[in-house]
């Protein structure tokens, strides 16, 4: 009686042992949890607050915690390649041209609006690329698309966006391209209301983390079609050109 029991009570550890895991095999990510870290820009993109919101639910979603390590512009992407961090928070499409070790995952995961400011007082009013022809006109280095919408052209390049606002209200420059910000512009200085390009961006990841492309691409579909990215955008948007008029 004894014996039959005690060989009943084993059966019943090793089912449960097996359930438990079953559980775990079904959820690699608890088993695999872990710290990643990306790179991003330093400066205070709206679009930056949006990617930092949703990818970091995104990784929880899959069990990880994410850690975003700031650096100037250009400087990011040379760690994100170089995999001195595992991944690049956002960028354009196409970055991975150029930096052969970052990979796109696919569904994009904000949008960045590109605006020319002008002084109050010049009634200058760009509302497209060709309208900068002639103009002198300034950007901050590493912005990759407006590198590739200016090139050829004699555009000045800053490292910081206080520099190139700086020059813009001292007349040094007549445009200044810069993205959609919270941060706080000088007096004076105005936004064109038409965005000269709304473009959607991309998390990357280094290829060394190649394992991770299909699930965060599955939990990005998800968490969009559930209306997740459009209630964060919607929340971001809010107060982003605080105590700043623009010119139609």
């Amino acid at each position: 009686m004894k014996i039959t029991v005690y060989l009943r009570f084993k059966a019943v550890s090793w089912l449960f042992m097996l359930a438990i895991l079953a559980v775990c095999v079904g959820q690699p990510s608890f088993l695999q949890a872990a710290d990643y870290k990306v790179s991003t820009t330093e400066i205070a993109y709206p679009a930056k607050q949006i990617a930092i919101e949703f990818m970091t639910k995104v990784y929880a979603e899959l069990g990880h915690q994410l850690t975003i390590e700031e650096y100037p512009q250009g400087r990011a992407l040379i760690e994100s390649n170089a995999g001195h961090v595992d991944g690049e928070l956002f960028r354009v499409a196409g970055i991975n041209n150029e930096y052969k070790n970052l990979i796109q995952i696919p569904d994009p995961i904000s949008f960045s609006r590109i605006f020319a400011y002008v002084n109050k007082d010049s009634n200058l009013s760009p509302n497209n690329w060709a309208d900068l022809k002639g103009l002198r006109v300034g950007y901050v280095m590493g912005v990759k698309v407006v590198e590739a919408k200016l090139k050829g052209t004699m555009a000045v390049t800053v490292n910081r966006p206080e520099q190139l606002f700086y020059m813009l209200k001292n007349n040094r420059l007549d445009v200044a391209i810069y993205v959609a910000t919270r941060a706080k512009i000088l007096e004076g200085v105005i936004p064109i209301e038409t965005p000269l390009l709304k473009v959607p961006v991309y998390h990357y990841i280094h290829n060394k983390n190649k394992q991770l492309v299909a699930p965060l691409q599955g939990v990005i579909q998800r968490l969009t079609e559930q209306g997740e990215l459009a209630r964060i955008m919607s929340s971001s948007m809010v107060g982003t050109y605080p105590n700043l008029e623009t010119r139609k």
